[in-house]
């Protein structure tokens, strides 16, 4: 016969509590993420912590069509070779990188 083990429990730990802010943010934002995807555009990242959702340079025109009516604010901010543009939809920023087009000499 097998011995009987005793399984430790850990103590009961503190419940979390999330600020009504935090909320209805990370509502917003897993909203958004579910209209990205219901307009078909790939999402490559999710930073929940700047708010920002990364999708494909391919599928920014997607955003331009399906979500237009609901851009807020649109940033563009070249670094090296680069372009990362950045709009506002729903109160989540919506981000995609570009190449840098070198002018013809």
């Amino acid at each position: 016969m097998g011995t009987a083990h005793q399984l430790q429990q850990s103590p009961p730990s503190a419940p979390v509590l999330l600020d009504e802010y935090f909320v209805k943010q990370l509502a917003a934002f897993n909203a958004m993420t579910r209209a990205l995807r219901e307009a078909g555009i790939e999402i490559l990242s999710l930073m929940q912590h700047d708010n920002r959702i990364y999708i494909r340079t391919e599928d920014s025109d997607l955003v331009k069509s399906n979500f237009l009516s609901e851009i807020r604010g649109m940033r563009y901010r070249t670094t090296d070779r680069v372009t990362h543009n950045v709009v506002t939809i729903r109160g989540v920023d919506v981000a995609w990188l570009t190449p840098v087009k070198e002018q013809d000499q």
